[in-house]
């Protein structure tokens, strides 16, 4: 499969020149969250265009671009996160909007609960209302400097959406809607405390077999913390400069056994971060992080022996990486996959519905 960026090049038969772009921001203050004027909790600086842009849905039924950044930090990774990154919204006749895949780089993470990534990592997400609920996929550490494209291709037929990163495939998002009607691509950030240049290039999207570049108009939401431009194709967004935090991706906590308690630990914490301290029926299944995320319809291409731990509550998740405008995730079922050999979370989710737990094996309780 060659990429969206040779593709679409080819059939044009020209080569596109891009060049980094740097401009002047305010200073970031250290102030705790990322306040808007409407009073959100998440800053953005970014191109979007479809109904995330106030314009009529563009049905495309493909979609990608190349992300890079020469810094995405935030000065406390168990606190606060920053992303680069692109989302893609479907089901677009709904006003919610909150049908949607997103893929991109991570700093940092608003789950520190142990074992969770703290970036700086690529992940993808989802939502799902109609079953499959929000959920988060890490895939592999970032780096700063390189290109590397990411996107989204429509199963024809169904209402999946095969997820690439780097021309490789690392996820479909399944049910997600049938063909995406509105997208954006730049910074999502939860705190002033932050460091970021980023650039996206060769922003495209497929409609009847055609690609086409973006047509992005330019958002910010962050005051003065954040600026940039897009000119439709490209997307530029910083602060002031790439000198406040440490760069390098984190370290990875050393192994440790996924025995029972460290299990019992990260469900409580998990489920004090999800808003619901009291949850019930915390329970847990040996089985792959194929098959522990295949029960609520996602597919990932990594595996491996995992455990799948689920509880019961009422969870809301105002700090869950959304596009623009999207309500926080809430659900009734929190689900945590962590690797059985490093005891690192690899995916989490909330869902309005039971997924069956007892259909992968023996389900125990934690303690």
């Amino acid at each position: 499969m060659r990429s969206i960026r040779t593709a679409a090049l080819l059939a044009a038969g020209t080569t596109l020149i891009t060049s980094t772009v740097v401009l002047a921001a305010s200073p970031a203050s250290a102030v705790a969250g990322c306040p808007t004027a409407d009073g959100a909790s998440h800053c953005y600086a970014r191109g979007a265009f479809g109904p995330l842009a106030g314009q009529g849905p563009v049905w495309m039924d493909a979609i990608g671009t190349d992300l890079e950044v020469d810094c995405l930090s935030v000065g406390n990774r168990s606190t606060d996160f920053a992303d680069y990154e692109m989302w893609m919204t479907t089901n677009n006749n709904y006003d919610a909007y909150d049908f949607w895949v997103e893929e991109g780089m991570t700093a940092g993470t608003l789950y520190a609960a142990p074992g969770a990534p703290q970036g700086f990592v690529w992940y993808w997400a989802d939502s799902r209302p109609n079953g499959g609920g929000y959920n988060e996929h890490y895939v592999r550490d970032a780096s700063t400097g390189n290109y590397t494209n990411v996107s989204f291709y429509f199963v024809q037929g169904t209402g999946d959406w095969n997820v690439f990163l780097g021309g490789s495939q690392i996820g479909t998002s399944a049910g997600v809607g049938a063909y995406a009607g509105s997208a954006a691509n730049g910074v999502e950030v939860t705190t002033r405390d932050t460091t970021i240049v980023g650039n996206s290039a060769n922003w495209q999207y497929r409609q009847n077999n055609v690609w086409n570049w973006a047509p992005a108009a330019w958002q910010n939401t962050s005051g003065n913390l954040l600026s940039g431009w897009t000119n439709g194709p490209s997307v530029h967004a910083q602060t002031n400069s790439c000198s406040s935090h440490n760069l390098a991706p984190q370290s990875a906590p050393a192994p440790q056994a996924a025995t029972p308690q460290r299990l019992s630990e990260i469900a409580t914490q998990f489920a004090a971060l999800a808003g619901d301290t009291h949850a019930t029926n915390r329970r847990y299944v040996k089985t792959t992080r194929k098959a522990a995320n295949a029960l609520n319809g996602a597919q990932v291409a990594a595996d491996g022996q995992s455990y799948l731990i689920q509880l019961d509550g009422k969870f809301t998740v105002p700090s869950a990486k959304t596009p623009k405008g999207q309500n926080a995730p809430t659900g009734t079922e929190l689900s945590i996959t962590v690797d059985a050999a490093t005891g690192r979370v690899t995916d989490w989710g909330v869902s309005a519905s039971s997924s069956g737990l007892e259909k992968l094996g023996a389900v125990s309780q934690l303690g």
